[in-house]
């Protein structure tokens, strides 16, 4: 059986970078530490949280937000004793290295357990995609990214012009994005059920389709026919009871708007083994997952299934230099709420928005709901950084999302 890795190590790598908190708990659950270590890294979490810029914990800071935690003296005692024990020090690529042993070493041993009791097949194609995944992360890769006195000018013309940027509708969400996604990001939208989830993402879809960009709909939530017709509708920009009386008219604008460029997969809830066939098959350009929440990955809770999909959603952006946008709901905490944060996400505070470049959250109080208006919040912004909040008017009849 695999050997577990001192949780100390890995919180001494948390707290001395900020990507190797990133990876490790992509991995890892708080919950599978000891109570005070569980204690510790929820205090680092909150410490990036705080300042999605930073690259690393202060020390003495996490140390003074653990005494204001606990008044009784003798936590306080164990906790000191505890947090001193944890290395200044710590080699964080041999670390993550070792967190990727210990993985392999896991699933090898679930996937041999899993053929000797004769279990459920997709659990085990599940299980040896992983194996494949964490493996490919180890290994040297004959496409991967390594720069090295490389020409600035080179790595702009390559990556950062306009014409290798992806834009995002509406055009306010874009000002805010220094022009736009690129290959290899990952884009999280959520909301609350009925403030407009899928109505976002069929206005971004009709923006990267009007980019003669393919674009692959993953839907697990509504029928295929209805995101079909709420795409003819968006592109057409003919309302529902027009599309369905005259739909020949409606095709031929919305082929115009590059309506040949979709292709809608309805899953049932679907994994990522099926999406990852279907991106081989029809060579999208970006993937929508709606929703992530759906999606089916083994796991031994809520939380730890959904930073799982979430992990395996950036895995297959980076992958196959796509663009990825995810759907999932927001929490009970965002109802009514017109401006989200990161801990509005349901049931995933830290695992989702770890493995994000881009979260776009969808607010709106009464008042707005009444008068079909949404905030956009971004809580998390590695594109530009910038994290201003804005209104947008919503049409639902025809799906556009534009400028309040």
């Amino acid at each position: 059986m695999a050997r577990p890795i001192s949780e100390k190590r890995l919180l001494a790598a948390a707290i001395k970078e900020r990507s190797a908190y990133e990876e490790i708990f992509s991995r890892i659950l708080p919950e599978q530490f000891s109570p005070l270590g569980q204690l510790v890294i929820g205090t680092v979490s909150d410490f990036y949280d705080r300042d999605v810029d930073a690259k690393y914990c202060e020390r003495d800071t996490i140390l003074s937000r653990l005494r204001v935690k606990l008044a009784n003296p003798k936590q306080l005692g164990a906790v000191e004793a505890y947090f001193g024990a944890i290395p200044d020090e710590v080699s964080v690529p041999n670390l993550l290295a070792d967190v990727r042993g210990f993985r392999l070493a896991r699933l090898g041993d679930q996937i041999a357990l899993g053929f000797a009791n004769g279990e459920d097949s997709r659990k085990i194609s599940e299980l040896m995609n992983e194996f494949q995944e964490i493996h490919a992360d180890d290994s040297p890769q004959d496409d991967e990214e390594v720069f090295r006195g490389a020409s600035v000018s080179g790595i702009i013309q390559s990556a950062f012009t306009a014409d290798n940027q992806v834009k995002l509708l509406p055009k306010e969400l874009n000002q805010r994005l220094d022009g736009g996604a690129r290959p290899g990001h990952h884009i999280l939208v959520y909301a609350r059920p009925e403030i407009g989830k899928t109505l976002f993402v069929i206005n971004l879809t009709a923006g990267f389709l009007g980019q003669n960009l393919p674009v692959l709909y993953i839907g697990n939530e509504d029928p295929a026919s209805d995101i079909l017709i709420r795409m003819v509708c968006r592109l057409s920009k003919m309302p529902k009871a027009d599309v369905l009386r005259n739909p020949d008219k409606a095709e031929a604008l919305a082929r115009d708007k590059g309506y040949d460029n979709l292709t809608i997969a309805a899953l049932a809830p679907g994994n990522f083994f099926e999406i990852r066939k279907l991106v081989e098959r029809y060579k999208p350009k970006v993937v929508i997952l709606d929703q992530l929440r759906n999606l089916e990955v083994y796991s031994d809770s809520r939380v730890q299934a959904l930073e799982k999909a979430a992990t395996e959603a950036r895995n297959l952006a980076k992958r196959h230099g796509l663009v990825v946008v995810s759907v999932t709901q927001a929490g009970e905490s965002a109802e009514g709420k017109a401006v989200l944060g990161r801990d509005d996400i349901d049931f995933s505070k830290t695992g989702i928005p770890a493995q994000v470049d881009l979260m776009i959250g969808i607010g709106a109080d009464e008042t707005m709901e009444r008068h079909g208006i949404r905030t956009i919040s971004l809580p998390k912004n590695k594109l530009s950084g910038n994290h201003e909040y804005f209104s947008v008017s919503i049409n639902p009849q025809l799906g556009i999302i534009e400028g309040a």
